[in-house]
């Protein structure tokens, strides 16, 4: 993809995700980010050289890490960018910078770090619970029939093992094929417990049936419950 294929893809990400509270609260928090870093360095530039240094040293860096896979053309994958977690961190930095430049502010600053330490959470809570809550139900089912090792979607098997304590396995699939990205190699082969791996059922959500049945053969049987379909096998299925 050319560079400017790219710009235009994260135009388009962009106008597609505004409806997504978590996508507008980092956009926000982008904007945020610089705006501060800019005040900032406005405010050092005629007296303050070390200071102004700084803060466009921070400025160049998350600048860099925002433009240079667009203008490259190799990152296309706008959601991928919340694995540059250093930016809000730098964010955070430039605000104390700027703030603190005024010593009378530096008690509210503090005051104002706690109350966030302790709203922040409460407010990102709501989500958290929605983000987890499609999974509850199938869980139970999973439960319910005694299902504790399968495969499923890269979603599906994250959200499941963690919200289940690691009693339910499923390990993630793309297609058909073992999803072999932020895994563990053993997650195929092994579960949380140090127990041989030996799925029965298939989480189908997302994932090609035709291409499952080519693999793993037609399910012995088949329910829905919570809104996903499961594939449930009577013998274990191969690697």
């Amino acid at each position: 993809m050319r560079p400017g294929e790219a710009l235009l893809y994260m135009a388009d990400f962009v106008r597609a995700n505004l409806s997504d509270p978590w996508f507008v609260g980092m956009l926000v928090l982008v904007i945020f980010t610089f705006a501060a870093g800019l005040l900032g360095v406005l405010r050092a530039w005629p007296s303050q050289p070390i200071r102004r240094g700084v803060l466009l040293y921070h400025l160049a860096a998350i600048f860099c890490a925002l433009a240079f896979p667009i203008a490259s053309g190799r990152f296309v994958a706008p959601d991928q960018w919340r694995y540059l977690a250093v930016i809000p961190f730098l964010g955070l930095t430039w605000f104390s910078l700027v703030v603190v430049r005024f010593r009378t502010a530096r008690v509210g600053v503090v005051a104002a770090a706690f109350v966030a330490s302790t709203v922040v959470p409460v407010v990102l809570n709501p989500f958290a619970q929605a983000w987890g809550s499609g999974m509850t139900g199938l869980i139970a089912c999973l439960n319910e029939d005694g299902l504790t090792s399968g495969y499923g979607d890269y979603w599906v098997a994250k959200q499941v093992i963690f919200l289940s304590d690691r009693a339910i396995h499923i390990a993630q699939l793309d297609g058909a094929s073992e999803m072999r990205f932020n895994f563990d190699a053993r997650w195929f082969t092994q579960r949380a417990d140090g127990s041989a791996f030996v799925p029965n059922f298939i989480v189908t959500d997302r994932l090609n049936e035709a291409q499952l049945a080519g693999r793993f053969g037609k399910p012995t049987s088949v329910s829905s419950c919570a809104g996903s379909t499961i594939w449930h096998y009577d013998h274990g299925l191969r690697s």
